[in-house]
């Protein structure tokens, strides 16, 4: 712990728990901070630490991008049915409008049909993914600025 405006050291043997700690040593602050920080700085620019990060973002990219692909196949698959299901309540409205059939058969049809569109568009929603356009510039720039 800072002990002191310039020195690190023990924070019990600094407040007087000397039977806690008997180490009285002191480091100046800059030093420590010089040697630890310096240490920090020079791992994480080393080329091999850019490097993994680099990779990283890649893999990250790589994985959003089939998750986006597998749900685009499943995206579509769900807009054909909610699209069918439309066609078949367009069919059923203008059989009740036109009174072809028992008009209750055909309101308990549509209700079914609705019900079973809203359950389609539920699951589309919920398969969306809005992955971030941005996200490989973003990273591009963030990698940038990590080697300047």
């Amino acid at each position: 712990m800072l002990v002191n405006g310039r020195n690190y050291g023990c924070g019990p043997h600094r407040n007087g728990v000397e039977h806690a700690c008997r180490n009285g040593l002191k480091v100046k602050s800059k030093l420590a901070e010089k040697r630890i920080l310096g240490t920090l700085h020079d791992d994480l620019l080393s080329e091999s630490a850019i490097e993994w990060a680099e990779e990283e973002a890649k893999c990250y990219i790589e994985e959003l991008n089939a998750a986006a692909n597998r749900n685009d196949s499943d995206v579509d698959a769900l807009r054909e049915e909610i699209a069918n299901l439309e066609k078949r309540i367009g069919r059923v409205v203008d059989a009740i409008s036109h009174g072809l059939e028992d008009s209750a058969k055909l309101v308990a049809e549509l209700k079914n049909l609705e019900a079973e569109k809203s359950a389609l568009e539920g699951q589309l929603a919920a398969k969306t993914v809005s992955a971030p356009a941005r996200l490989p510039k973003l990273v591009a720039d963030a990698m940038r600025r990590y080697r300047e």
